[in-house]
């Protein structure tokens, strides 16, 4: 009986580990690129904060500064690699070998030459006019500071920046150390928030049907997982 329970037990833990390890190295290898390469911070500091619980702390990353590429590893088993292309972002390695992805080709636009410091907030960076009467500049700013506290200890906010608006302007903004109104950081499933608005307006528009195909040429392939 006590060896058919020890083996059970042995039996979990494998298949724990054979599921949750390549997550667990997988995300860690993405968001370490992402964060190192994209958004300019410390290995340290992100495995601090952003991998720095449990089970994720049990991962070991190696940064090759190089290649721009992050390989994480844990108990030296399910290794995952996730590398940086500048004007792409980082992608992890899955279902392609690192010799494919390397050879892609992208036609990726440059960024337009305009000094941002001349336009107006929310296309530029330029702030136009001051705190409306309506507001207490003291309480406001209170605020903002709050969201920047620690209260519980074991369960960290880890805010990383407070931005303000009201009817239509900027009037806050703070930003943790380390981080700048320049910061690259992830946005979640606020992202997908985000793009359903923009389609939701253009569909309202009549610039987008969502029941047509998608002009994508590769999806149409017999090959392809997302034939239509």
């Amino acid at each position: 009986m006590a060896l058919g329970i020890i083996l059970l037990v042995v039996v979990l833990i494998i298949y724990y580990a054979w599921i949750s390890f390549p997550i667990m190295t997988g995300f860690a290898a993405k968001q370490l690129c992402t964060c190192t390469f994209v958004s300019g911070r410390d290995q340290k500091d992100i495995e601090s904060n952003e991998l720095g619980f449990f089970p994720l702390k049990f991962v070991k990353n190696v940064v090759n500064l190089q290649d721009s590429s992050v390989t994480s590893t844990i108990l030296g088993m399910a290794k995952k690699v996730a590398f940086y292309r500048k004007g792409i972002g980082c992608t992890l390695i899955n279902s392609i070998t690192e010799d494919q992805l390397k050879s892609q080709v992208f036609s990726i636009s440059p960024p337009p030459a305009i000094n941002t410091d001349s336009i107006a907030w929310p296309f530029g960076d330029k702030i136009i006019g001051n705190l409306p009467s309506a507001i207490s500049k003291d309480k406001l700013n209170a605020a903002v500071d709050e969201a920047f506290t620690e209260p519980y200890p074991k369960k960290k906010q880890r805010t990383r920046a407070v931005v303000v608006l009201y009817d239509g302007g900027l009037v806050a903004e703070k930003y943790a150390p380390g981080y700048t109104i320049h910061s690259k950081m992830y946005g979640w499933s606020m992202a997908k928030s985000v793009t359903s608005a923009l389609i939701a307006t253009l569909v309202n528009q009549g610039r987008l049907n969502v029941g047509q195909l998608a002009p994508v040429p590769e999806w149409g392939k017999q090959s392809d997982p997302r034939h239509f």
